[in-house]
């Protein structure tokens, strides 16, 4: 069985397998109305103090705003004024914030998700084998959510497949191997992720950005 359950790994815990949680990255987001004099199609990244924002049109024609923390800082309080009062004061998200006047009496309140960095301690086991977040979930700073799940994805598949012609389960196993792949991908992306975090130099005292860059395992 192939778990494709995302970050909660629900089969591969059933199966006595153990999430290993990074940090404790949340996102809180918001959707925005479609607005004709907004034409821009890219998407946006800012840095805070306290964290970052994300900013991308909608195939709806509206534009998703969202601010990425951790879930033990101040700055994860999640009522709308809170988030729409911060959403305002940052530099380059805010052009397609309020565009027509001030910012509403009643602000939506924005949602939350889970964006930690997490992964399990094994990937496989007896009959089961972990793809995409089910096995390894990145930071979404890094834009590998798509290709990990991908990778993985195929990767896992052409194992099981081995796996299940007969190839021999030894250490030089398909599902073996499938599990160094996983690791190797985790172990470069650990190390884009502190040099990415690094060039926010303004901040670096502050625990967001200091957790990031600590040679931590």
């Amino acid at each position: 069985m192939i778990d494709a359950t995302g970050r909660a790994a629900a089969i591969a815990v059933r199966c006595g397998a153990r999430r290993r949680v990074r940090d404790r990255l949340t996102a809180l987001y918001v959707p925005l109305e479609a607005d004709p004099l907004d034409t821009d199609r890219r998407s946006l990244v800012e840095s805070d103090e306290d964290g970052w924002w994300y900013t991308a049109p909608q195939p709806s024609g509206g534009r998703l705003v969202a601010y990425f923390t951790d879930t033990d800082l101040p700055a994860a309080t999640h009522t709308a004024r809170h988030f729409h009062r911060r959403m305002s004061a940052t530099r380059h998200v805010s052009r397609w914030v309020h565009r027509d006047g001030p910012p509403p009496t009643s602000p939506t309140a924005p949602r939350r998700a889970p964006a930690h960095t997490a992964h399990l301690d094994r990937v496989y086991g007896d009959g089961w084998t972990a793809a995409g977040d089910a096995a390894v979930a990145f930071d979404p700073l890094s834009s590998q959510g798509v290709l990990t799940a991908l990778y993985t994805g195929l990767s896992a598949g052409l194992a099981v497949d081995a796996h299940l012609s007969g190839v021999p389960d030894d250490a030089d196993s398909p599902l073996a191997a499938y599990a160094d792949q996983v690791a190797a991908a985790r172990s470069a992306y650990l190390h884009g992720h502190r040099v990415i975090h690094a060039q926010e130099a303004r901040w670096s005292d502050r625990s967001f950005w200091a957790r990031r860059v600590a040679d931590v395992p």
